[in-house]
């Protein structure tokens, strides 16, 4: 069965890019564009991993988002441009690789996925 990654990204050249990069993987993407959305999609869809940006207008943040996902055991996983969204959420213990994609992020997710 294919795993599903939940992307909640409100640029859709980033989307794009996720989409091309997991998909020659075999795994399915369903993306969301804001934060606040995201709890109601879990009450009908349990994705096998959820990748997140950081900033998303009138919402919370990708580092909020991470910290009230704990409880889910869903495996969350951050991006960001920039270094010091990065190491905060590393401090807030959210796992959060710094844009542009590399082949350690995607082999992350796909390595991650197996385990589940």
């Amino acid at each position: 069965m294919k795993k599903l990654i939940l992307v909640v990204e409100n640029d859709e050249g980033t989307k794009d890019i996720l989409k091309k990069l997991f998909e020659t993987k075999n795994i399915n993407i369903v993306s969301i564009d804001n934060s606040n959305d995201v709890m109601n999609f879990l009450k009908t869809v349990k994705p096998d991993c959820i990748l997140a940006g950081n900033y998303f207008p009138n919402s919370i943040s990708g580092i909020e988002l991470g910290l009230k996902l704990k409880e889910t055991n869903i495996p969350f996983i951050l991006f960001s441009g920039y270094q010091d969204i990065v190491k905060k959420a590393r401090k807030e213990g959210i796992v959060c690789f710094q844009k542009p994609y590399v082949k350690s992020f995607v082999h992350f997710v796909t390595e991650l996925l197996k385990k589940g």
